[in-house]
């Protein structure tokens, strides 16, 4: 009888502890929660969880949603590495079809695929203007000639030893209607050819080579 009482009375003394460090577990957790710092209006819990979403989306290289351009641009700072700027040369021509056979001489090393659908519809094809622009992470330029193409720069990613560019790009008409809006992750040094709706009888185009510098 006496052995049976011992054995409660242990019982008794290990459930008490086990729940006063429960509560002591509760109120650290919710000191630490009370006391949690905030970035603006973003839990700092939250920025972390979107700064793994971002490393997420850069291994798979899906750009569907926009990234965080703090966390981007923040990337080459953390690593002691120089952030990367973009160099974006941006041609814009018109194509039509005349009879007449032309590409314009600074649209020669794009001739190939000028030579593919849509491009392949059309048989004359002319630069109407030209302009080079250098944009920071997390900045916009644009060039405006009859369509206007703006650039979003979010960062430079590098992979198997080469730099690869997030891109946003917006192309609205000669009258000011957006076309789209689209996001890419592109080889430095790559071209994209953007069509930018029509201007009278011509079709008009931006080709825009960006490079990581």
């Amino acid at each position: 009888m006496r052995r049976l009482g011992a054995i409660l009375s242990a019982t008794l003394l290990i459930l008490s502890v086990t729940s006063a460090y429960a509560g002591e577990g509760r109120a650290r957790r919710e000191t630490r929660s009370a006391v949690r710092p905030k970035l603006g209006t973003l839990d700092v819990g939250q920025l972390q969880i979107g700064t793994l979403r971002l490393g997420v989306l850069l291994a798979d290289r899906s750009l569907d949603e926009p990234l965080p351009l703090q966390a981007t641009a923040a990337a080459g700072k953390d690593n002691g590495k120089k952030v990367k700027e973009a160099s974006c040369q941006v041609i814009e021509f018109h194509a039509s079809k005349t009879g007449a056979p032309k590409v314009d001489d600074k649209l020669g090393k794009w001739k190939a695929e000028l030579n593919q659908p849509p491009l392949s519809a059309f048989d004359s094809f002319k630069v109407t203007g030209e302009k080079t622009v250098v944009i920071a992470p997390g900045s916009t330029s644009s060039v405006k000639i009859t369509a206007n193409l703006t650039l979003l720069f979010k960062g430079v990613v590098t992979e198997n030893s080469k730099d690869r560019l997030q891109l946003e790009v917006t192309v609205d008409n000669a009258t000011g209607k957006r076309m789209y809006r689209s996001t890419t992750t592109q080889d430095s040094g790559a071209s994209q050819i953007l069509s930018a709706g029509k201007s009278g009888d011509a079709n008009v185009f931006f080709v825009a080579t960006c490079t990581a510098k």
